[in-house]
């Protein structure tokens, strides 16, 4: 099969990887390749990228999240199904209303979280018959930090920052509602290490929406990270009043990189089984490759969004229903998320 990429950052050279471990053929699209080219095309031409993306089997935007509706509608034209990982909300539903149009299919939001996670928590959810709370917790952490931040870069400053500064989608006492990021602090102990949580924006995906025949009392997403990182965040936002695009230059600028890290996912479904209270959990930890020079973060994203082109490529994915667990883990990258 013939995939057509776009963006070849951190993430999009792993996931090009992936996708020709598995045999396909990919095609590379990316600013930084062609800076030296006087032949190489203009993206920011709608008829470009047309004419780029017609003719492959799926197109992937490993790109910003601000440039990928111009992708998405470009494959909508092309006729050719479409696959992202943004954790932008608003992107994510107008990219949505693509769909059920013409013959191809748009699936925004296929990383780890959104994208893997909501597959993960869906599955948990078949085990009830009624459901009182879905927990997503999620947070790519590096192995050690000294900083009083308590964190490194691991992956887009941008998107990092926008999880911090956008209203976050959840379900309390049954209603879906929009909470403050930031918010809902907690503390939790996995694998008797203690760690933070709080609400971010994006990382439930369209699982609310999805879930929403099951009647759910509450569900929430929030990040994962070391204890006192939210308050120095805070102290940032809130105290020295930084906008979104000042937060972005300062933690491009100061804040190491840093590829040494973890992905933790703690997923947890409470509700009645058999008319019993009961709960189901998913708790994963997976490392990066440091021989191979990707971190956890590269891996557990490339992975989510080849595992779901995989599984549109073999006619696994319904129209309009989240994809099974079973088959999301039944390819050789997917496999990382098996219980």
């Amino acid at each position: 099969m013939s995939i057509c990429l776009f963006g070849y950052g951190l993430i999009g050279k792993v996931i090009n990887a992936y996708l020709k471990d598995l045999g396909h053929d990919v095609v590379i699209y990316d600013k930084t390749l062609g800076v030296n080219d006087p032949n190489y095309p203009n993206l920011d031409n709608p008829k470009t990228l047309v004419r780029l993306i017609r003719g492959h089997n799926a197109v992937i935007a490993a790109t910003p999240y601000y440039v990928n509706e111009s992708i998405a509608v470009a494959a909508f034209d092309a006729g050719v199904s479409y696959f992202d990982l943004t954790e932008d909300t608003d992107t994510a539903e107008k990219i949505r209303t693509l769909n059920g149009i013409n013959k191809a299919r748009f699936y925004p939001q296929c990383g780890l979280a959104p994208g893997a996670v909501g597959i993960i928590a869906n599955y948990l959810s078949t085990f009830f018959e009624e459901i009182y709370e879905i927990k997503l917790r999620v947070g790519a952490l590096p192995i050690t930090a000294t900083n009083h931040i308590q964190y490194y870069l691991s992956w887009s400053p941008e998107g990092l920052v926008n999880e911090y500064y956008r209203l976050c989608p959840a379900i309390i006492d049954g209603i879906s509602v929009l909470t403050e990021p930031l918010d809902g602090y907690e503390f939790l102990t996995l694998d008797g290490i203690g760690y933070e949580a709080f609400n971010t924006s994006g990382g439930a995906g369209d699982l609310i929406s999805k879930l929403k025949h099951k009647n759910i009392k509450k569900l929430t997403y929030k990040t994962i990270r070391y204890p006192g990182h939210r308050d120095q965040i805070l102290f940032l936002k809130e105290d020295l009043r930084l906008s979104k695009e000042e937060m972005i230059e300062l933690l491009s600028k100061q804040l190491p990189h840093n590829h040494d890290d973890v992905v933790i996912i703690f997923v947890e479904v409470i509700g009645k089984q058999n008319g019993q209270l009961r709960r189901e959990t998913y708790f994963k930890k997976i490392y990066g490759d440091r021989d191979l020079g990707i971190s956890a973060i590269q891996k557990t994203t490339a992975a989510g969004v080849v595992s779901m082109v995989d599984c549109y490529l073999n006619e696994k994915i319904k129209k309009d229903e989240i994809v099974r667990y079973e088959d999301f883990v039944s390819n050789k990258y997917g496999l990382m998320y098996e219980f």
